[in-house]
């Protein structure tokens, strides 16, 4: 039986989503790993981004997550969704929304007061081993 796929179609390259989004640390400080960007400008085709902090212009606009260490004025990668593990989800339950902090671009239970935008989803609780799925489409 002859194969129904086409020859064209490279598994694994050629998805309709963007793995990873060049971006510039706009900031005086280092952008750590895991925390929640927000998208803040462009320098020559490439997306600025500083920490996601409180209720800004994050209720609408583009944020991502940063996929490792960034220091000032540097280049990396900012990712629109990631799944991070090993981390402590113990005070949190099963699928809960976790809402934008006030801080450096983490997350928290409570968020940044009325209207903090959700931010990232327990998928598995546990004290050094949980998982949240972090990202742009995180909604109840």
């Amino acid at each position: 039986m002859p194969s129904i796929k086409n020859k064209w179609v490279r598994p694994g390259s050629s998805f309709n989503y963007t793995e990873g989004v060049r971006v510039k640390n706009a900031t005086v400080g280092t952008l750590n790993k895991n925390t929640v960007l927000a998208v803040t400008g462009a320098v020559g085709g490439v997306a600025t981004v500083e920490y996601a902090v409180g209720l800004t212009v994050l209720q609408t606009g583009m944020i991502l997550i940063c996929a490792h260490e960034i220091p000032a004025g540097e280049y990396g990668v900012g990712r629109p969704w990631m799944i991070i593990a090993d981390v402590n989800t113990a005070a949190f339950a099963l699928n809960q929304d976790l809402l934008l902090d006030g801080a450096n671009g983490t997350w928290s239970a409570a968020g940044a007061g009325a209207g903090s935008r959700p931010v990232a989803r327990v998928i598995k609780v546990g004290l050094t081993d949980g998982i949240v799925i972090a990202g742009q489409e995180i909604s109840s």
